[in-house]
């Protein structure tokens, strides 16, 4: 994609198709400009399209306020995590797919962890206190995070964004912006594989031209 920009300029009429591209590439008014010739294939929960570091960072801020909230063993967590994974990797349609898309009263209750993440660490500042983490989780949190920001990059072009339901992949135009987050499933790694998005295409169209 990175080279159809360049020779955009040369060749006017130039078109782009770009399978499964990596997100942490464009910035959203990059992303506009490419729309004009260029069109991306997103398949499911495909991790790679949502690979950028302020993307990462929100996954890294959600994985570290989970794991210091839970009070089950870390190790139950991560061999369940894995047996899951590899358990279902075979059996792509019996799997529940997450949509990405949070509830109220989950954004409820994040937006009232943080505030007590940045409360408990504003109240140890100002007392002065000379070890912010003793027997505090959300200062673990805190610290690990930093302060750094980033500006979200996402996938160029028009994205053509094929997710699988019970008759089929289906296809639906996308906004650049959807893609601010990881999405964590089981399919987030086989999604991105060649042949599943072939498969997902070929689905697509033999639908689409069946009756013509």
């Amino acid at each position: 994609m990175t080279l159809g920009v360049l020779l955009r300029s040369r060749y006017p009429t130039l078109r782009c198709f770009v399978f499964s591209p990596p997100g942490g590439t464009f910035s959203r008014e990059l992303c506009r400009l490419t729309e004009t010739f260029a069109l991306s294939v997103v398949v499911g929960d495909d991790a790679i399209p949502r690979l950028g570091v302020a993307q990462l960072e929100e996954l890294k801020r959600q994985m570290l306020t989970c794991l210091v909230e839970n009070d089950r063993p870390k190790h139950e967590i991560l061999t369940q995590g894995l047996g899951a994974y590899f358990c279902n990797l075979r059996s792509r349609q019996n799997c529940p797919r997450m949509t990405g898309h949070t509830t109220a009263r989950y954004k409820e209750m994040k937006q009232q962890k943080m505030d007590k993440i940045l409360n408990t660490q504003l109240e140890a500042s100002a007392s002065g206190s000379t070890n912010l983490f003793q027997d505090k989780p959300e200062s673990t949190v805190r610290f690990a995070l930093g302060t750094v920001t980033h500006n979200k990059l996402f996938p160029p072009g028009r994205i053509l964004y094929l997710i699988e339901t019970h008759y089929g992949f289906e296809p639906w135009w996308a906004s650049a912006d959807y893609f601010d987050h990881v999405i964590i499933s089981p399919h987030m790694l086989t999604d991105h594989l060649p042949d599943v998005c072939y498969r997902a295409l070929k689905h697509v169209c033999d639908r689409t031209f069946e009756h013509l």
